[in-house]
């Protein structure tokens, strides 16, 4: 804050009265400038930009990556086993995929988000760029919630609320929370309400053609200071190996948890009787997407 005083201590009656004259526009430069550092400053949108992210990195087509198996294929099952591919039915030959979302603002703060998009990122790229972008450029970026809702609201009529519409605002989300925290010079944790611990456990995926292997690769994980890994419960679709997972289980015993994941493959009775199995070994983690959805 200037006060008068401060200015007649730089010397001379003419002095001062000059100074005097600007000083409405001095006390409006400090008073704005301590706005910015009580972070009350706007902080507009000028950039919304998406990016797609894929490994490997080659010129293999878009449209060349994604496939599912023949209408009627079966899994490698036997008995009940064998039934309709139907768990994840959309596959990438290998591809990871991913959509990034930068958001720049007027006072150089830049915030990033991502997107899941194994499937057709191109999607989420041209919702971001062509629907979400134009209602966000020129909006405030601390209004997060408010802005939340005015991307939700552009498709609110239609119905949509989940799949690549969902994933493309969780993208500009992040990427204003980003902001927030930068422009603010906090965690987001501590905007969000403050943490609860300060460490997280991690887990790895192990996996091998034979028992041998994924034992292995568990072991050497717990070397690595890992204490959980995750691996699948079958080989193949629709099958069970309990002793895949009864080998990882005991190299962790007493030392951590295996966690398993079935991707949707099981009946609700079927998945009730692996439970139990899985529950006697007595450091199963979790057991991820045991029954598929129409599974009943």
């Amino acid at each position: 804050m200037v006060h008068r005083r401060d200015l007649l201590k730089l010397g001379g009656t003419t002095l001062a009265a000059a100074s005097i004259a600007s000083l409405p526009s001095l006390m409006a430069q400090t008073a704005a400038s301590e706005r910015n550092k009580a972070g009350t400053s706007p902080l507009k949108i000028t950039a919304v930009e998406a990016f797609i992210v894929r490994y490997p990195k080659d010129n293999t087509p878009e449209e060349a990556i994604t496939m599912m198996p023949p209408i009627g294929a079966t899994n490698e099952g036997v008995g009940l086993w064998k039934r309709l591919d139907f768990h994840s039915p959309s596959r990438f030959k290998g591809y990871q995929q991913l959509v990034l979302v930068k958001i720049s603002t007027n006072q150089g703060i830049v915030g990033w988000g991502e997107a899941h998009a194994p499937a057709a990122p191109r999607v989420h790229k041209t919702v971001v760029s062509d629907l979400l972008a134009p209602v966000l450029v020129g909006e405030d970026a601390r209004n997060v919630e408010v802005l939340w809702e005015r991307m939700y609201s552009t498709q609110r009529l239609r119905g949509y609320a989940t799949g690549f519409f969902m994933e493309s605002i969780a993208a500009v989300d992040l990427a204003l929370w980003d902001i927030l925290g930068k422009y603010l010079g906090e965690p987001v944790y501590r905007l969000l309400g403050g943490k609860y611990r300060d460490e997280l456990p991690t887990y790895i995926w192990v996996n091998g053609d034979s028992i041998n292997a994924i034992k292995e690769q568990t072991a050497k994980a717990f070397e690595d200071g890992y204490t959980v890994v995750k691996m699948s419960l079958g080989v193949t679709p629709g099958t069970a190996r309990l002793d895949r997972v009864a080998a990882v289980s005991e190299v962790v015993k007493g030392r951590g948890q295996v966690i398993v994941d079935s991707l949707g493959t099981f009946k609700l009775y079927e998945a009730i009787k692996l439970g139990r199995d899985l529950d006697k070994m007595g450091n199963i983690g979790w057991w991820e997407d045991p029954p598929d959805a129409g599974g009943l």
